[in-house]
């Protein structure tokens, strides 16, 4: 799995979010599990709806990947 700066990514945030959970192999379960948010907020971010917490959760997805498997 690539090292990838989540927070350097210029993409918007849906396509970042779908990219990550690609790359991990994960369900969209798991990754809000990971980002500990409710399902159904980590579904309206994938679909392009407003995140106030979107540079903290960059940060947050950057780290856990260095962090590995």
């Amino acid at each position: 799995m690539a090292d990838h700066d989540w927070e350097a990514d210029p993409r918007p945030f849906s396509e970042c979010l779908k990219a990550w959970v690609a790359e991990r192999g994960w369900t969209r379960n798991q990754a809000a599990a990971e980002l500990r948010v409710p399902r159904s907020t980590y579904d309206k971010w994938c679909d392009g709806g407003k995140c106030d917490r979107e540079a903290s959760l960059r940060r947050l997805m950057t780290l856990i990947d260095r962090a590995g498997p």
